[in-house]
């Protein structure tokens, strides 16, 4: 433990950490699965983890809008940046797993590992304070904050990462509905509207289907970033 506790940059444990390490399947089931596992500390970690990145690319990178902001961000934190991160910090070692997901592999699984890291940010936040879980996201996330800065996520991305951010929280496949609104002129304009089950979570506009597809998917990640749907049922 105090080998991961000078890896992550701090002068103590938190007292959380060990709650942070340790996977629901480790515990129990109903409601001490809930309250003796990492679940309700990645929950806050993901909030946590969101506003730190996003007051620091607001502060140093001035000149991006704000679409051209959430990209960033969202590059940032998705799984995959953060198992990276976690990986480094070779995360896996000191996971508390139970019998079943450690023969499966689970020290290795990138969910696992970037879920794991959001919780110990919420743990260093709530032992330590703001400064410290600040300081610590920065350290340990430098290189995916250096990437998005230099390479920003393109708009073409936006469809595919929509798709991976609803369906990890289990809000299931979005749906595009497209119209042609310029008749048979040049250039032609599309209107696209994404939908989960019949809630619209954005439009967009373009000179193509895909265009306007692709934006209407960067407005409804904007939407989740700021407040999060519920799961369709």
């Amino acid at each position: 433990m105090d080998e991961l506790v000078e890896k992550l940059g701090l002068s103590r444990c938190p007292k959380l950490l060990r709650l942070a390490l340790t996977h629901p399947s480790a515990v129990g089931k109903g409601a001490a699965r809930i309250l003796t596992s990492n679940q309700r500390l990645e929950f806050m970690g993901d909030a946590i983890l969101g506003g730190i990145i996003a007051l620091h690319l607001y502060r140093n990178l001035p000149g991006l809008n704000e679409g051209e902001l959430t990209l960033c961000k969202i590059s940032i934190v998705r799984k995959e940046s953060l198992a990276a991160a976690a990986k480094r910090l070779d995360l896996g070692k000191y996971l508390i797993l139970g019998e079943h997901e450690e023969a499966a592999g689970g020290r290795a699984r990138d969910s696992i590992l970037a879920d794991t890291l959001e919780a110990i940010i919420a743990a260093i936040y709530l032992s330590q304070g703001q400064k410290a879980a600040t300081e610590t996201v920065i350290k340990v996330l430098s290189a995916e904050i250096a990437a998005a800065a230099k390479k920003p996520l393109s708009l073409a991305s936006t469809k595919n990462l929509l798709q991976e951010k609803t369906q990890a929280l289990g809000m299931g496949t979005p749906v595009y509905h497209t119209e042609q609104t310029s008749g048979d002129t040049f250039p032609r304009s599309f209107r696209a509207q994404v939908l989960l089950g019949e809630q619209a979570m954005g439009e967009g506009n373009g000179t193509s289907k895909k265009m306007a597809e692709a934006e209407a998917a960067a407005a409804a990640l904007l939407t989740l970033s700021s407040s999060p749907l519920k799961p369709v049922e």
